[in-house]
């Protein structure tokens, strides 16, 4: 994944004189950092990167009574004006600035887009400034979406950046998003035409990162959308091989478990001669029958499939699992 200028910080050395423009947007993540310092409000500027809306999200408790929403976006509409302003002044004076990089290989776009500054950023666009990308191969897409900033992503989507482009090591802005863990986002992105079936160098597929992440609510979301779960790495894993590498997901489900709520015969096999439990319980005493089971969707007197049948065998008491109303 592509290192931030936010996250080198002061690891890289100043070597020459910052481009005005740079000194601009640099300027507006610290200023919106220290208003709310004196709020008594200490947040990341990554959290602050990621928008208005993830600002306020973070917000808890007497935090929440301290700042309201709207107070919040006049002070920040307040600074997107007058930043705007100097932007466009330095641009009138000295145009060639406008897709210059700094000594991290980021343009003055590149960097509005990562500090989350939608105004700056449309200023920078509307004077033709270069959306396609930056010395990582990341276009300004994979940027707004590792930052989370959804206004970012509408914005440039609607700007024309494309939503399929990946960067150097492959990964598209979907791959981004999914190793961000927001469901947000990879929904947004979904839904303007990301390619879920994009592959990595590796042949990593967003369900494999989602995997590999350990986040269930990200992995049911791609599979609803299409995802597939047989998708083959380079290596020959599937997600579930992948699965199988980690532990259990935070609602105890196991990698059987995800592969019966999918009816996977093969897989269901491949784990359970590798001694997957058939008899695991997830957080809610939900084991990989009762999920195939409530995945099908049928009623228990019609025929079933090949593949309730095979896991119901496998289980230790198979009449008991099904209720005593699958006739085996």
């Amino acid at each position: 994944m592509r290192m931030t200028r936010l996250q080198k910080g002061n690891a890289i050395e100043e070597d020459a004189e910052e481009n005005p423009l740079h000194e601009v947007i640099d300027r507006v993540v610290n200023r919106r950092r220290q208003w709310l310092d004196r709020q008594g409000i200490s947040l990341d500027s990554r959290v602050i990167a990621g928008g208005l809306q993830n600002v306020l999200s973070r917000l808890t408790g007497p935090q929440q009574s301290v700042l309201s929403r709207d107070e919040l976006k006049a002070t920040w509409e307040a600074y997107d004006k007058e930043d705007s302003e100097d932007i466009m002044q330095i641009i009138a004076r000295e145009p060639q600035l406008i897709d210059s990089k700094d000594e991290v290989g980021s343009t003055p776009l590149s960097l509005a887009v990562e500090n989350g500054n939608t105004a700056i950023a449309a200023v920078l666009l509307d004077h033709g400034a270069d959306m396609t990308g930056d010395d990582y191969g990341s276009n300004m897409l994979h940027i707004a979406a590792q930052t989370g900033n959804k206004e970012m992503v509408e914005m440039l989507l609607a700007g024309g950046a494309d939503v399929t482009a990946e960067d150097e090591y492959g990964s598209s802005t979907l791959h981004v998003a999914v190793r961000s863990g927001n469901l947000e986002m990879v929904g947004l992105l979904l839904s303007k035409g990301a390619d879920i079936s994009a592959t990595e160098e590796d042949g990593s597929s967003a369900l494999h990162v989602a995997v590999s992440s350990g986040n269930p609510k990200m992995i049911e979301l791609l599979l609803d959308n299409g995802a597939n779960i047989e998708a083959v790495e380079e290596d020959g894993r599937t997600p579930l091989h992948v699965a199988a590498c980690y532990k259990n997901t935070q609602a105890g489900r196991t990698p059987l478990h995800f592969a019966a709520c999918y009816s996977n015969t093969n897989m269901i096999t491949l784990l359970l001669n590798q001694g997957a439990r058939i008899e695991a319980c997830d957080n809610g005493g939900n084991n990989p029958l009762s999920h195939m089971i409530a995945a099908q969707q049928q009623d228990l007197d019609d025929e079933v499939s090949p593949s309730l049948i095979f896991c119901a065998h496998k289980a230790p008491n198979p009449r008991h699992q099904l209720h005593l109303n699958v006739h085996l």
